[in-house]
């Protein structure tokens, strides 16, 4: 599938919701030396630090792997300093300075407008490569 802004997702991909601690880590990381090279998580499913060690210890360069996380509709209540905040934790948990495609994982009313700015920043500042906004329906 290709982005608004020229960025593909790669079609095969391994997602993460039911997986953690070293189950998690081994998947990823296994999938990608398999040849996956879509990982999908989210700060919700509570696994962003062992999927990033998954796709360190891969041994694939950062740089042949789409990366796939949302913000939690929790985060999103608290408002945007919150939500930056998640976004940089996503960032060092993923050990990564880059994000391929950050969604909001489920919308709320009233907070989708200032979660989807504090997003747009992310991509201005280039720690965001793709947001909600560049998808194409």
């Amino acid at each position: 599938m290709k982005l608004n802004n020229g960025f593909e997702i790669p079609q095969i991909g391994v997602g993460t919701w039911t997986l953690r601690g070293a189950t998690a880590r081994q998947n990823v990381s296994l999938a990608l030396q398999a040849g996956f090279r879509h990982v999908d998580t989210a700060q919700g499913y509570e696994n962003e630090a062992e999927v990033g060690q998954g796709i360190a210890d891969s041994g694939v360069p950062r740089g042949e792997i789409f990366v796939t996380t949302k913000v939690s509709t929790n985060i999103m209540r608290e408002g945007r300093e919150a939500v930056r905040q998640s976004i940089d934790e996503s960032l060092a948990r993923l050990k990564t300075d880059y994000i391929d495609l950050l969604l909001i994982h489920w919308p709320v009313k009233d907070c989708v407008r200032n979660t989807w700015q504090v997003m747009e920043d992310f991509v201005r500042q280039g720690k965001v490569r793709s947001s909600m906004s560049f998808l194409r329906m």
